[in-house]
């Protein structure tokens, strides 16, 4: 009996030992391991991903239940490198493995992850919207090399690192840049010019290509915000600048859509309404690989001056900008440049002769181009109680003029003055300081012109002594006529 009980006990402690070194074993077959990931750029988010743990022991990969069997695959085929495990990883949009710890935010310094043996993808979540590419990561730690188990990781020259992978050197970031010219300018410069009512304005419209053909664009729009002087005409020209040395390529108009009231919400912001932008075809321009090779959009278009430009010193200001959306829904907004169209007015101011402060009313006068042979009246002025008259068209908006010299004359004299038959020449030559219209600040030039009061005959004055020597010449006559027929009478 006593025999059989310490078999019992014996088998017993056997069992409790066994069950003690089930956990020991287990342990034993994974290795506690960590690395740490720092990302010194703005913009970005990055989520790591456990592929299969590791057994130290047997060398042997356990597939995570969140992996696909494809990329497990990989793993376990000796002839297939990380790089194609890597591969595998970018492509796949789901079953990558199960997330390990918590989405790491760029620039907020280095953050650990403990981790047991395995493999793991390190995936870029977010990213800003001028990024070209993101290079992922494949991590596994321990790693067999020297006839050893190493948990630290090597640094591309192959010596031990301290274990932080440098994210933010996988990142191959573009500059977007936006920006506006007129071509056609008056002034010598591209970035303001002058123009009169029904002028063409030509503008060149120019934003850097972003994205890449790893990280395919989901939208591309150049927007622009004309002021209400201005009257939108046609689109000239789509084309990509090519870099140098290369071939631009000219884009039809099956390769863009031109929206009106064109609506966007930039990340982060409130919805914004532009007047018009040039949305570059998703399927033929944006999916196509050559696409992200150029350098540039380019697009040019012409717009008309109109009667509601403003004159003076705020001019008619323009501006363009870039919106596009990346592979990751991220709508970003790039601003572009400011120019500006100025504009001018005419006054005449008519003033009496003798009195300059007499001014005068209801004087009208027409002006013509100096260089315009036939003379055409471009526009017309009433002067008001004030002496004052401004030229305006024929449906009584004020006549917008852009710089030059100017014809001036009048066309009815006020009541009780002589109509003032000189011509007047009026130079509109403005004056800039840094883009910016100084003089004249308010955007009219005036000129003045005088009137000679009309000298009419007065009442009692040289009329009426007109006709009493007339009538007395006529009565003088007759009496002496009178006298010669009767001495002739007497004298016979």
């Amino acid at each position: 009996m006593l025999k059989a009980s310490k078999k019992v006990i014996a088998m017993f402690i056997a069992v409790l030992f066994i069950v003690a070194m089930v956990p020991v074993a287990v342990n034993a077959a994974t290795q506690d391991v960590s690395f740490n990931v720092n990302c010194a750029k703005d913009g970005y988010e990055f989520e790591v991903y456990q592929l299969a743990t590791l057994d130290v022991e047997t060398g042997l990969f356990t597939k995570n239940a969140n992996t696909s069997d494809t990329i497990y695959s990989l793993i376990t085929n000796k002839e297939k490198s990380t790089a194609d495990v890597l591969s595998a990883c970018d492509s796949a949009t789901e079953k990558y493995g199960t997330k390990t710890g918590d989405t790491y935010v760029s620039n907020t310094g280095v953050k650990q992850y403990s981790v047991t043996s395995g493999i793991y993808y390190i995936r870029a979540t977010k990213q800003p919207a001028t990024v070209k590419s993101v290079q992922n990561s494949i991590i596994a730690l321990p790693y067999y090399s020297n006839n050893r188990w190493n948990t630290t990781l090597p640094d591309v020259e192959g010596k031990v690192s301290d274990n932080t992978i440098n994210l933010a050197a996988k990142v191959n970031e573009g500059t977007a840049d936006a920006g506006k010219i007129i071509t056609n300018s008056t002034t010598g410069s591209n970035t303001y010019s002058t123009a009169g009512v029904g002028d063409e304005v030509k503008f060149r419209l120019n934003a850097t290509v972003v994205g890449s053909s790893e990280k395919v664009l989901k939208n591309y729009a150049i927007i622009d915000n004309m002021s209400s002087g201005l009257t939108f005409k046609q689109i000239d020209k789509v084309y990509l600048k090519a870099v140098t040395g290369g071939t631009d390529k000219v884009l039809t108009t099956s390769d863009y859509e031109f929206k009106t009231n064109y609506k966007y919400t930039p990340a982060g912001g409130t919805e914004k309404t532009a007047d018009f932008a040039i949305v570059l075809n998703k399927d033929t321009v944006l999916k196509d690989s050559s696409f992200y090779s150029y350098a540039d959009v380019v697009v040019e278009y012409t717009a008309v001056l109109n009667e509601n430009a403003v004159k003076g010193s705020a001019g008619n200001p323009n501006e363009d900008g870039l919106v596009y959306t990346n592979a990751n829904d991220v709508v970003s907004e790039v601003a572009g440049d400011t120019v500006t169209v100025y504009t001018f007015g005419l006054k005449v101011e008519k003033v009496d002769s003798a009195d300059d402060t007499n001014k005068l009313q209801g004087a009208e006068f027409a002006v013509y181009k100096s260089d315009d042979t036939s003379k055409t009246i471009l526009a017309t002025a009433v002067t008001g109680t004030d002496g004052i008259g401004v030229f305006k068209d024929a449906q009584g908006n004020e006549y917008n003029f852009k710089d030059g010299n100017y014809v001036v004359y009048e066309t009815k004299a006020p009541t009780g003055f002589n109509l003032n038959t000189h011509e007047y020449t009026v130079s509109i030559n403005p004056e800039f300081e840094g883009g910016i219209l100084k003089t004249p600040a308010d955007g009219f030039v005036s000129t003045t012109i005088e009137n000679t009061a009309s000298k009419l005959p007065e009442t009692g004055g040289m009329g009426t002594m007109l006709f009493t020597i007339t009538g007395a010449s006529l009565i003088a006559c007759a009496g002496i006529l009178f006298i010669v027929l009767k001495r002739k009478k007497s004298s016979k």
